[in-house]
């Protein structure tokens, strides 16, 4: 709802390119953002077993519990149902 409002009184998406918010991720463009605090990587192949996901600066946490430091990449194991994200650890 935060994001809703924030979109309403600015304009500003509430789903968002990693470009969005950092330059130089232009070619990113199979994973988004929700704000700038989240982020999704769906995985969009068929049979995947693995999902590669490119982590924009900082701390990033996923649903586990794992923590990982970006900017950098990560591989994480995958079904056609999962959807790999992350909140921005603060």
């Amino acid at each position: 709802m935060r994001l809703a409002g924030h979109a309403a009184r600015t304009g500003e998406p509430i789903l968002r390119p990693p470009a969005y918010h950092h330059a130089g991720y232009e070619d990113v463009t199979d994973q988004f953002l929700l704000g700038e605090d989240l982020l999704a990587a769906p995985v969009l192949q068929q049979g995947a077993i693995t999902r590669g996901v490119v982590l924009p600066p900082g701390r990033w946490t996923a649903p586990g519990g794992t923590t990982f430091d970006g900017p950098g990449n990560c591989e994480l194991p995958v079904t056609l149902e999962t959807v790999p994200w992350f909140r921005r650890a603060r």
